[in-house]
């Protein structure tokens, strides 16, 4: 499908900020489902982002805070939103998303079932709709590389970006999966002084030593690349020495 307009399904997360900058979409969406964090990460959206408000898709979630067919929501809500445009979809679904909505066959049948639906029809005309996840095959690590190859920097992609089950005061705790995931490429790539305060390194090893060892599997069983990136991450984190004298 060629001149397709490009949307893309933002969260304000490190994934769809780095697919943001390599693919250049033509609409941002972020939807508000009402979560704890939608009010903090409305607040780190750039001006360019649409928000659309679907605060009560929140009630559904689960007690892990995870809503059953989330991305099937964000999908449909998308194609809403684009009207009778011809429109390609893009979701933030990297290497190491096993969850089955962020799954190429997912793509592959919810592509099917649109194909199906934008038919020509008595009560509407039809349209291209392309559910896309075109950086599926790469880690957090590959996309961050991608971007510091085409002049990026490490600094502005960590501190531009939010990813954080426990927030306080605006401020990610450093003290999550959510954070710690986020660390990983920025650490693997050899950019933890650049981007870390001794304070922060120090949380971040407090976690990796009392968390992720213990629970090492849901780091990087079945998780590809960022597997591999977990574990390069987790030996550098080992060798920090920290002064204690300064944050």
């Amino acid at each position: 499908m060629s001149n397709l307009k490009r949307v893309l399904l933002y969260s304000g997360g490190l994934d769809s900020w780095l697919i943001d900058k390599i693919w250049k979409p033509d609409i941002k969406i972020y939807i508000d489902m009402g979560t704890k964090y939608s009010e903090i990460e409305i607040s780190k959206l750039p001006p360019n982002v649409t928000v659309l408000s679907f605060k009560k898709l929140g009630r559904y979630s689960l007690p892990n805070d995870i809503i059953p067919l989330r991305n099937l929501y964000l999908y449909a809500i998308a194609a809403n939103y684009t009207g009778f445009q011809d429109v390609e979809i893009c979701l933030g679904a990297l290497n190491g998303d096993r969850i089955n909505d962020k799954t190429k066959n997912f793509a592959d049948k919810l592509n099917e079932l649109m194909q199906y639906l934008y038919e020509p029809q008595q009560s509407q005309p039809g349209r291209r709709i392309k559910i896309s996840m075109p950086f599926k095959q790469y880690s957090k690590r590959e996309m961050l590389d991608m971007y510091i190859r085409r002049g990026g920097s490490y600094k502005k992609a960590y501190y531009s970006t939010f990813s954080c089950y426990n927030p306080a005061n605006g401020c990610e705790c450093l003290s999550c999966k959510a954070c710690f995931r986020k660390s990983i490429p920025f650490i693997a790539a050899g950019a933890s002084d650049e981007i870390f305060t001794n304070d922060q390194k120090r949380r971040i090893k407090k976690y990796a030593e009392t968390v992720v060892k213990s629970n090492i599997d849901d780091y990087t069983k079945d998780k590809g690349k960022e597997g591999v990136d977990c574990l390069k991450a987790l030996k550098i984190i080992e060798s920090w020495s920290i002064d204690d004298s300064c944050c």
